[in-house]
């Protein structure tokens, strides 16, 4: 729980977890631990914002293991319904990924799950939309602008930077970012987003350090 502990101390009001972290795995959760873990976050008032499960584009793609892929994304809407019914964050092949989503609809639409897709397709009723700011500015476009497109579609929104050398940073660090962090956040408020930005750090080089920073940024913007 030193995680949990350090996202408090920071300042952080929720908090992002993740299927593939060892001891957050839904097999290794059962009802009793989820139970623990959502009264951990309550004590410290943390709220969890969603649950990570990016299957593997070629483990969705492939007959072979599609049912494989399915199994994962059914636990995590498992655990997420435990924890307070959270958005699940995937990212889903365009192309091959078909039966995927009729399951992923069929099970997320019985349990009352939100889901955030960040492979690009558009929402459904149930499966809704993820967007990751520095994989819209690697591809040339405008987070700001997709996010008000997004409306009420989106669902999932990670708050990351891509530097002129096209390294995912922090957002507002002095390393070329091109991130406007008011206009996207301007976009959201008013196109009714109500979940939680998740400040992405993978790939960060100080990820800590990074976190904090882009928390007292983002503060920092909404009391303009």
């Amino acid at each position: 729980m030193e995680s949990l502990e350090w996202v408090h101390r920071t300042g952080y009001r929720a908090v992002q977890l993740g299927t593939g972290i060892p001891g957050l795995r839904p097999t290794e959760l059962d009802r009793s631990a989820r139970r623990g873990l959502r009264l951990e976050c309550e004590r410290r008032g943390i709220a969890i914002a969603g649950i990570d499960c990016f299957v593997p584009a070629e483990r969705v793609a492939d007959r072979a293991t599609v049912d494989r892929a399915i199994g994962a994304l059914e636990r995590a809407v498992g655990l997420a319904s435990d924890l307070g019914r959270v958005t699940v964050s995937i990212s889903l092949p365009l192309e091959g990924a078909e039966e995927v989503r009729v399951r992923l609809e069929e099970i997320a639409g019985r349990s009352g799950v939100p889901i955030a897709d960040y492979g690009g397709a558009p929402p459904t009723a149930i499966i809704g939309l993820g967007m990751d700011a520095a994989a819209v500015l690697g591809s040339g476009g405008d987070p700001a602008a997709q996010a008000a497109r997004g409306g009420r579609s989106l669902t999932g929104v990670r708050l990351t930077d891509l530097s002129t050398a096209g390294i995912r940073t922090p957002p507002g660090e002095s390393t070329g970012g091109r991130l406007d962090m008011f206009a996207l956040m301007a976009a959201l408020a008013v196109g009714g987003f109500s979940g939680y930005p998740v400040a992405d750090a993978r790939h960060w080089v100080d990820p800590r350090l990074g976190l904090a920073n882009t928390l007292q940024r983002w503060n920092g913007l909404g009391k303009q």
